[in-house]
């Protein structure tokens, strides 16, 4: 059974302090007794030496929070909903409109955005690519109107992280905390080093580079990620999902056509609101 954790307690340890080298179980212990066998959450120490606390409902979650002390150390937490929002893509955006502008534009045809991101472009280009985070249940699908054009939706979909020291999929270079491996012959050395005639690939052992897009490794974490982005769904879920081979179920959403009639009736309104005006300065 797969465990989906919808809430996160961030503690940050004060002063300097780290939780890196602390027994994930010593922290369990120490808290057992007020968050209760069956609500202990899932634990995981991060790589900059932070604590994440995953619950599944935020009773548990809200008794986290008021924690001042944790294995002796003074920390500060927050709380953030899970899985709750999702990004998408929207490509060929005139560069002349601002992050303002296109949010007020989206909300006036029916959308809740509730964030945008702008790649920054050179100074020649014309148009650029923005990000929209909306939440989970309110991303818009397919096509919407926008900026007076239809323009297609496409999901994010992080790229597969891998590290160039030892050519592990999943964290890069700066958080890295193993040895150097070889990224063309699999060994303990810098691939700048390699005097190996064949490849071998350190994470699947099939006859290519730790960097090839063939390696069965990449493509089953990429498999994952997409599962995970596309359909809006935790790591755990579309881990269970590509394993299995089996599809999440579909959950209805703010269909893009509905949105775009209401877009249609604030449109006529403003329309209507304009022409009454200009009857009323006829007798002015």
């Amino acid at each position: 059974m797969v465990r989906e954790y919808k809430y996160i307690v961030l503690c940050t340890p004060k002063e300097g302090k780290s939780f890196k080298g602390t027994k994930v179980s010593k922290i369990g212990d120490e808290k057992r007794l007020q968050w209760g066998t069956a609500a202990l959450p899932d634990i995981r120490i991060l790589a900059n030496g932070n604590l994440k606390l995953g619950f599944q409902n935020t009773e548990d979650a809200q008794l986290a929070t008021n924690f001042q002390m944790l294995c002796n150390f003074k920390v500060e937490i927050s709380m953030s909903a899970f899985n709750q929002t999702q990004r998408v893509i929207i490509y060929n955006i005139p560069k002349d409109y601002s992050d303002e502008e296109i949010l007020d534009n989206l909300r006036l045809g029916g959308y809740n955005p509730l964030a945008i991101y702008q790649y920054p472009i050179r100074q020649a280009k014309t148009i650029r690519t923005v990000h929209i985070t909306f939440k989970k249940d309110d991303t818009p699908q397919g096509i919407i109107y926008m900026l007076y054009e239809r323009r297609p939706v496409h999901p994010y979909i992080p790229k597969v992280k891998r590290c160039t020291k030892c050519q592990r999929i999943g964290h890069l270079e700066k958080f890295c905390r193993g040895i150097a491996i070889c990224g063309k012959c699999g060994n303990n050395h810098k691939t700048e080093e390699c005097r190996a005639s064949q490849a071998k690939c350190v994470n699947c052992k099939g006859n290519h580079g730790a960097d090839s897009p063939k390696c069965q490794k990449y493509i089953n974490t990429k498999s994952i990620l997409t599962m995970q982005y596309v359909h809006g769904i935790s790591h755990k879920e579309a881990t269970s999902h590509v394993n299995n081979k089996t599809i999440p179920e579909q959950k209805k959403r703010g269909s893009p056509s509905s949105q775009r009639g209401t877009y249609k009736r604030k449109k006529q309104t403003l329309h209507t609101g304009i022409q009454k005006c200009k009857r009323i300065c006829q007798f002015l």
